[in-house]
C-alpha cells in the first residue's frame, strides 16, 4: 500500500504543470523559482496581456485549450492585491474542469506556503484520479465555483489631514476631513468623497469622485466656498499616492490643482491668493463592508 501511494504521488509530481507567466507581476519570477523546485515539470506560456485583471469568465476563455490539449496536465497562475496573494490552479477531475484557488495575507512571506499548498492539492488531484491518455479527450463542463479570489467590496472610511496652499497670501494651513465609499475590484476602486476643510479665511465643504490603484490616486471634485468675495462654487482635480495597511489604517498624499484661484486685489496690491495648488496631507482608516 505504502508503494502504491508513492507510485501514485510521484507520477502526481511528474505531471505536466503550466505555469502562465505574468511578468508584470513583481513576485512572478520567486513564484516560478519555487515551483520549479518543489515540481518536476513547469512549463512557461505567457498570460495575455491584463490575464489577471479580467474576470473568470475571460480567464476560462484561455484555460480550457490548454487542459483541453493534453490531459493530466494542470494550469496554474498567480495573482494578487495590496492585502494578500493567491494561486489559481485549474486541471480536469472527473472529466470536468475544476479550479481551486488558495490565497494568503501578504504579511508575513506567503510564498512557501502558497507553493507546497499548489503542490499538495495536484498530488491529491492526481493521486485519488491518476490522468489517462485519451485518443480525443472530453470537452471540460463549467468550472466549477473557486473556493475564494478576489470580489467586488465595498470599502467605507473617513479620514483627517491637513491642506497647505502654494500661495503665501492663502490664509495658511486649512484642517480638513472626509468620509468615502469606495467599490474595490482586485486592486483598482472607483469611490465617492463628501469632506469639508476649516481655515482662518474661508471655510469649504467638497464633493468628488475619486479613483485609486495599488499606490496612486485620481480625483475631481467641486467645492462649496463660504465667502463673500469668492466664486461659490469652484472644480479641484488632484493626484497623489497612498497605502493602506492590514489594520485598515491607511496614508495619502495629494496634490490639489485649482482650475479657479481666488484673488482679491485692492489698488493693484493684491491682498489674498489662493495659488493654483496646495498639498494634502491626510491619515485615514477604513474598513470592508460587504463583498460578493
Amino acid at each position: 500500500m505504502v508503494l502504491t501511494a508513492l507510485s501514485l504521488i510521484c507520477g502526481a509530481l511528474a505531471q505536466g504543470v503550466v505555469l502562465l507567466e505574468q511578468p508584470q507581476l513583481s513576485e512572478q519570477v520567486r513564484f516560478q523559482q519555487e515551483l520549479g523546485l518543489s515540481l518536476s515539470a513547469v512549463e512557461l506560456q505567457p498570460a495575455p496581456s491584463a490575464f489577471e485583471s479580467s474576470p473568470l469568465a475571460a480567464q476560462l476563455e484561455v484555460v480550457r485549450p490548454l487542459l483541453k490539449a493534453q490531459p493530466g496536465r494542470a494550469v496554474v497562475w498567480l495573482g494578487g492585491d495590496a492585502a494578500k496573494l493567491w494561486v489559481s490552479v485549474a486541471f480536469v477531475e472527473d472529466e470536468r474542469a475544476v479550479i481551486r484557488m488558495i490565497d494568503l495575507p501578504r504579511e508575513p512571506d506567503p510564498m512557501p506556503e502558497l507553493v507546497l499548498s499548489v503542490r499538495e492539492l495536484i498530488t491529491a488531484a492526481y493521486a485519488e484520479e491518476p490522468a489517462v491518455e485519451r485518443s480525443e479527450p472530453p470537452s471540460p463542463e463549467p468550472l466549477a465555483p473557486p473556493a475564494s479570489g478576489p470580489a467586488d467590496a465595498l470599502w467605507a472610511g473617513a479620514k483627517v489631514g491637513a491642506l497647505r496652499p502654494s500661495a503665501e497670501l492663502a490664509g495658511g494651513t486649512r484642517g480638513a476631513a472626509a468620509l468615502h465609499l469606495f467599490r474595490d475590484r482586485g486592486g483598482a476602486a472607483l469611490g465617492a468623497e463628501l469632506g469639508a476643510q476649516l481655515g482662518a479665511e474661508q471655510t469649504r465643504l467638497s464633493a468628488g469622485l475619486s479613483g485609486r490603484g495599488r499606490l496612486l490616486v485620481l480625483g475631481m471634485s467641486a467645492d462649496w466656498v463660504r465667502a463673500e468675495w469668492a466664486l461659490p462654487l469652484q472644480p479641484r482635480i488632484s493626484a497623489g499616492f497612498w497605502h493602506r495597511w492590514e489594520s485598515g489604517l491607511f496614508g495619502q498624499a495629494s496634490l490639489l490643482v485649482h482650475p479657479v484661484r481666488d484673488m482679491v486685489a485692492l489698488d493693484e496690491q493684491r491682498l489674498y491668493d489662493t495659488g493654483w495648488t496646495s498639498l494634502g496631507i491626510f491619515l485615514g482608516w477604513e474598513r470592508k463592508i460587504s463583498a460578493r
